[in-house]
């Protein structure tokens, strides 16, 4: 009788396991099928773009060229500075603040192409606009 418990507690172990797995794997790193992200992604006039553990969780937005565009920036660094500056002809940028901090940039880029953005602080922290 003991054994039988012994088996049953460890299907039920192993059954648990399984479905914590199962779980952990449907959620899953969705960089790749984030829409800000994918390649085929159409032209958006606004995003959120979030700053943790010094990373952009965005590397690759996609704007309409020519279009005001707003962008919101989140700081989730408690303390650290971040700020978004995009590198292109009208180089707008928001001021390097502290997190926990929540700021909005409106701009537009005229012409069509790909432009860096960064992190002034970190200039690691970098991805790409793209104007289409």
């Amino acid at each position: 009788m003991t054994e039988h418990r012994v088996t049953r507690r460890r299907a039920l172990r192993l059954g648990a396991g399984a479905v914590v797995a199962a779980a952990l794997a449907a959620c899953g790193d969705n960089a790749s099928t984030d829409g800000a992200t994918a390649e085929t992604e159409e032209p958006v006039e606004e995003f959120t773009i979030v700053a943790e553990n010094l990373r952009w969780d965005v590397d690759r937005i996609v704007v309409p060229a020519g279009v005001e565009v707003t962008a919101t920036i989140e700081n989730r660094d408690r303390g650290v500075p971040h700020n978004l500056h995009i590198q292109s002809p009208d180089d707008p940028k928001t001021e390097l603040e502290d997190g926990v901090v929540t700021q909005t940039l409106t701009f537009s880029i005229a012409e069509p192409g790909e432009y860096e953005y960064v992190c002034d602080a970190h200039l690691f922290m970098s991805g790409t606009i793209v104007a289409v």
